[in-house]
């Protein structure tokens, strides 16, 4: 709730009198006079300093301010800002109060001032603060900061766990790859001697003729050295 409201205190309003300078009168948070809430504490802070200071679900605001020139109400105009939401005075107006609503959790500075013969005469500064959210404290931030990491760091070891199978796996299909070219390679290799040493054989069986068998006897003796010499390879 309301922790703690200060504007200007009795003594400064009595000043203000007479100088006709302006004096917040009255503030309404969330459409709620500070004057019509509960604690009576919240009332002595109003006349106390220059500090509001406000939860995050207090977000809206109504001042209320006054120079104390009854008698000269029509040509009485004001000029007000407020740090940290308006850029610059908001125009002249002769009403007296301003709105703020749905104001977000950070510092703030209301200014007003009137004009009297020309000149400007500025307010004391209220300063408003509004709080954060618990869910948006520091202490939060470190409980969301405490799980989150252990589960960042679960998800990075079931990444890279997954990554890891996932090259095995490319590495192992590459590896059946090879496997499958390399006996394709060796069977067409070893088919070509054993054809000729094959040939051979045959030549020999069907010939009478002792230098045609001399000839095939000679190439299948190549064909087995050739066909030795892949075995040894292999």
């Amino acid at each position: 709730g309301l922790v703690v409201f200060n504007v200007a205190h009795n003594k400064h309003q009595r000043t203000a009198h007479t100088k006709l300078e302006p004096s917040i009168t009255d503030v309404k948070v969330n459409g709620i006079s500070l004057f019509n809430m509960d604690e009576l504490a919240e009332q002595r802070a109003f006349a106390a300093s220059h500090h509001l200071k406000l939860s995050h679900q207090q977000n809206s605001v109504t001042l209320y301010f006054s120079n104390f020139d009854f008698s000269n109400t029509d040509n009485t105009i004001y000029q007000y800002y407020m740090e940290g939401i308006d850029k610059d005075w908001r125009p002249i107006t002769s009403l007296n109060y301003a709105e703020y609503s749905e104001i977000q959790p950070g510092h703030y500075t209301f200014h007003v001032r009137t004009s009297r013969g020309g000149q400007w005469i500025d307010a004391a500064p209220l300063s408003i603060t509004v709080m954060q959210p618990w869910y948006n404290s520091w202490w939060a931030w470190l409980i969301y900061m405490m799980i989150a990491i252990p589960i960042a760091i679960y998800l990075y070891r079931q990444w890279k766990n997954n990554w890891e199978l996932k090259q095995k796996i490319e590495m192992e299909e590459q590896m059946n790859d090879f496997r499958i070219n390399f006996f394709t390679n060796i069977t067409h290799e070893f088919r070509t001697p054993l054809a000729v040493i094959q040939n051979a054989v045959n030549r020999i069986s069907n010939s009478s003729s002792p230098a045609t068998a001399k000839a095939a006897l000679q190439t299948a003796t190549r064909g087995s050295n050739r066909l030795l010499r892949l075995v040894n390879q292999l």
